[in-house]
């Protein structure tokens, strides 16, 4: 599960694809497109789970 946590300026323009690539000591994956979301993801001061 990855959470992320939006800001209470919310975002900027549209989400079109958030990927995240996690890293350790020894190697780091392949990059992991977050998703589905939808209208209700990434608002102000919101906190949207996604499962990987």
């Amino acid at each position: 599960i990855v959470e992320t946590y939006t800001g209470p300026m919310g975002t900027t323009g549209d989400v079109t694809d958030i990927i995240v690539i996690f890293c350790g000591s020894k190697n780091e994956s392949s990059p992991v497109n977050l998703g589905p979301y939808n209208d209700k993801s990434f608002q102000s001061d919101g906190k949207d789970r996604f499962e990987v």
